[in-house]
């Protein structure tokens, strides 16, 4: 069975012979919000090898009404649940016009309502309802695309249950007219922090308070000591909506409550100012700031700048009379300062005005240079108060053999000449840990150094060389990395010779040090260092039957 229309879930469900209307109507999800039980059509499929590819309506009506009755269903029948929802247009001088859905059992009253009614424009006596494609009961109200022309909308809200207060159906459409010159009420426009801002109809004598209350009065955000009125051009020309300083009139409180004349603008200011932020920031959009607000307050109003915005250098945009002007305004300093409580501003924060913009703008990344025992040595651009180990991380961390014990910082002068300058030459900024994790600067020079140390073992061992050896190693170590003294060799005579901070060399016995590598002469190697095991003066040939 094929069931269309209100239901959640509209399709073909296959169901038990007997089945009802209601079996596939719960087959199908249920009715939507929309759905009208008394609207509901069941036509029949024919034959089940064709039902389904027959066209909606060409079946045989099977069933058409309350879906309460519940008949029966037999194979490819398609079920229709038809919508309590209509469609009706109001077109012309309404307040609103448009298309409006509205429950079935609307009234034309109803559809004028829900457009705001009739505007100054309009010509309430003589609105036209034009009968669109719904269904509509026999009698007065049938006639589908027959136009009902001349109903006075005055008289129907005086008596609504008059008969031309007609039942509407799914695609009418109501047209209210614009009344003649001579008929046209004389009107002001109210703009501003009211409810429902607009062009209102003004007799002679109406005051400014009975001007903004027909715009729904003020709002909770509105300024009613800084009301201004502007007078317009003549009355016959209608309102004209540019506002001028050389046409204002009034500007005060609204207590002095003066007479409004026809043509005039109302503009109800607001105690908000609305700023536009964009750029890197947490929340770009529009912020409603109280009057008297900075950058500061509107950047902390759409969350602050991100991690990749650039917070010295915010721009704010202002359109004047004169045309429009920028500016650049620190916004980082302007925090310092306030997270000092007493520090002075290199500049005082500028007041935000109503539709300014600020823009935050990306960050420039600084580069910094990380060399030595990590992943990707190379430069890497760092954002503003990046510390020792976000510079280490971004170089891909810290290798097998480094030592964050040996972690050196060098100031490496102006940025122009940071990768020019030789290591070394630059101020040494940090010397130690990097658990100490200090803060880094635009074209500093990182060098995190190895743990490991290279030592030369020459002479008689079994594998001479130069061996790495981790930071701590001593004499043993290395002769155990060369494979031990080979035979022939002087043990007792071993060199030590030193390359690094203690020059010198020292003889020590090798055969008492790998009996107790605790002795004192077991000493700890430095990078650079060297053995030399030379080769016995006396020997002994062995020969024979000897392995």
């Amino acid at each position: 069975v094929v069931v269309l229309g209100e239901v959640a879930r509209p399709g073909a469900y296959r169901l038990p012979r007997g089945a009802k209307l209601a079996d596939a109507v719960a087959a199908a999800g249920g009715l939507t919000a929309r759905a009208s039980l008394e609207n509901v059509t069941i036509y029949a499929g024919g034959a089940p090898s064709v039902g389904a590819g027959a066209p909606i309506g060409q079946g045989k009506v099977l069933f058409a009404g309350d879906g309460t009755a519940n008949p029966t269903l037999g194979t490819s029948d398609v079920v229709v649940v038809g919508s309590r929802m209509i469609n009706v247009t109001v077109v012309g001088a309404a307040a609103r016009p448009g298309v409006y859905e509205m429950a079935a059992g609307a009234r034309l009253l109803d559809a004028v309502a829900a457009a705001g009614g009739a505007s100054a424009l309009g010509d309430a006596k003589h609105v036209v309802l034009t009968r669109g494609t719904g269904g509509y009961p026999t009698g007065a109200d049938a006639g589908v695309g027959r136009a009902i022309a001349g109903i006075d909308l005055d008289a129907l809200g005086h008596d609504p249950r008059s008969d031309a207060n007609a039942l509407l159906a799914d695609g009418d459409v109501v047209y209210i007219p614009e009344a003649p010159e001579k008929l046209r009420k004389q009107q002001a426009a109210v703009l501003g922090a009211v409810a429902r801002p607009g062009v209102y109809p003004v007799d002679e004598g109406t005051r400014l308070m009975e001007a903004i209350a027909a715009a729904g009065g003020p709002l909770d955000a509105a300024d009613l000591g800084r009301v201004k009125v502007y007078r317009a051009g003549e009355p016959a020309d209608g309102v004209d909506l540019e506002v001028a300083d050389d046409r204002l009139v009034y500007d005060g409180d609204i207590k002095a409550n003066p007479v409004v004349e026809p043509s005039s603008v109302i503009v109800v200011p607001g105690t908000e100012v609305r700023v536009y932020v964009a750029g890197f920031i947490a929340r770009p959009g529009q912020v409603a700031l109280r009057r008297g607000a900075t950058a500061l307050d509107a950047i902390a109003a759409a969350g602050g700048v991100t991690s990749a915005g650039d917070g010295t250098r915010v721009a704010l945009a202002r359109k004047t009379g004169e045309g429009a002007f920028s500016l650049e305004i620190d916004v980082m300093s302007a925090l310092d300062a306030r997270e000092a409580q007493g520090k002075a501003l290199i500049a005082p924060m500028p007041v935000l005005e109503d539709g300014d913009a600020l823009f935050v703008p990306e960050a420039v990344p600084a580069h910094i240079l990380v060399l030595g025992e990590v992943a990707r040595p190379g430069a890497y651009p760092l954002q503003r108060g990046a510390k020792l180990l976000d510079a280490i991380a971004a170089a891909g961390g810290a290798t097998a053999r480094a030592s964050l014990d040996s972690v050196t910082v060098y100031a490496a002068g102006k940025p122009g000449q940071a990768d020019q300058r030789a290591i070394g030459e630059g101020r040494v900024l940090f010397a130690g840990s990097a658990q100490d994790n200090p803060e880094l600067s635009p074209g500093d020079i990182v060098v995190v150094g190895s743990r490991a140390i290279y030592v030369s073992v020459v002479g008689r061992v079994a594998r001479p060389g130069t061996y790495e050896l981790l930071s701590g190693a001593r004499i043993v170590d290395a002769l155990a990395a060369a494979g031990g003294v080979a035979s022939g060799a002087d043990a007792g005579a071993v060199v030590h010779s030193r390359r690094g901070s203690e020059t010198g060399s020292a003889t020590l016995d090798a055969e008492a040090l790998l009996r107790d590598p605790g002795l004192d002469a077991n000493a700890l190697l430095a990078d650079g260092d060297a053995l030399f095991v030379p080769e016995a003066r006396e020997q002994v040939a062995i020969m024979g039957e000897v392995a």
